[in-house]
């Protein structure tokens, strides 16, 4: 009997925690050796789950941001409605409404979803291996391939994130070409803090992802002026 894609990709032997954690050169090998085939069963889990996966399009953005954007496309001249949205928070760091809160709960439904499709995912390093998160740029070993997901983030990257980018720090262009993502889940009592550091990336988006009247407090960020050394939290 042959084994559809999505079978083996579920039965295949996959790396330890430790090998992960010590990035292994197997470790390597194992995502690239599989990608294709990681990435066919995806779309199979795709194809067998369609008429019930929550539907991502543009309609998870939050509405006043999405017609300022699509205004901006067809007209640039409106593109100062883009960049009013955005509040200056601290020196360098914007805030905005980037989601619906009314849509966010399918986008959290199709990530939770993700979790427990039980195709390999390579989760975001340097963050104590974390257990639900995933890598979602197609750059990336072990991204989340689901043909759906990735033409939502492509729209969000192309669509909002790099033009976005662009208008509040126009010192970047040229630097922003490639883009890449990950998804972060929390885990309550455990994952409390990061070390200080900075992205090696030319701007960088961080988004909430908690749903209105879950019952969670945190989602705090704190930046360090470059100048000043001035230390602020601001709440996402």
């Amino acid at each position: 009997m042959t084994l559809s894609s999505l079978q083996q990709a579920r039965a295949i032997a996959r790396p330890s925690r430790e090998q992960m954690l010590n990035r292994e050169f197997s470790v390597q090998q194992f995502w690239n050796q599989n990608r294709d085939l990681f990435e066919r069963a995806w779309s199979e889990w795709q194809t067998e789950n369609e008429a019930k996966l929550p539907q991502l399009d543009s309609s998870i953005f939050d509405p006043k941001l999405r017609a300022a954007v699509e205004q901006a496309w067809v007209d640039p001249t409106a593109e100062d409605a883009v960049k009013d949205l955005w509040e200056e928070v601290f020196p360098g760091v914007y805030r905005a409404q980037f989601f619906d809160v009314e849509r966010l709960a399918a986008l959290r439904e199709y990530l939770d979803g993700v979790a427990d499709v039980d195709i390999p995912l390579r989760p975001p390093y340097g963050i104590v291996l974390n257990r639900g998160g995933a890598m979602l740029d197609p750059r990336s070993e072990g991204y989340l391939a689901a043909p759906g997901f990735q033409g939502f983030y492509r729209e969000m990257m192309d669509a909002y994130m790099r033009p976005v980018s662009r208008l509040l720090f126009p010192d970047v262009v040229g630097y922003d070409t490639q883009t890449f993502g990950f998804s972060i889940r929390w885990q309550a009592n455990k994952d409390t803090s990061l070390r200080p550091h900075s992205d090696a990336s030319a701007v960088t988006l961080n988004i909430n992802l908690n749903l209105p009247g879950e019952g969670y407090s945190g989602s705090a960020v704190s930046f360090i002026d470059p100048v000043s050394r001035r230390v602020e939290k601001t709440y996402v």
